[in-house]
């Protein structure tokens, strides 16, 4: 979801970098909920992966 121009101020100008990194890197391009969003994950983590 693109940051909205009035929001822009609240973040760093590499945010971009940042979110990728954080989104592939850490989270390997993988949902990190490991159920505080009220659904039921077997196995722990939620199987939803990044396109």
């Amino acid at each position: 979801m693109p940051i909205r121009p009035e929001n822009l101020h609240r973040y760093p100008r590499d945010w971009p970098q940042i979110s990728a990194r954080i989104r592939f890197e850490r989270a390997g391009g993988r949902c990190e909920c490991t159920g505080h969003c009220g659904l039921e994950h077997p196995g722990g983590r939620c199987p939803a992966v990044h396109e």
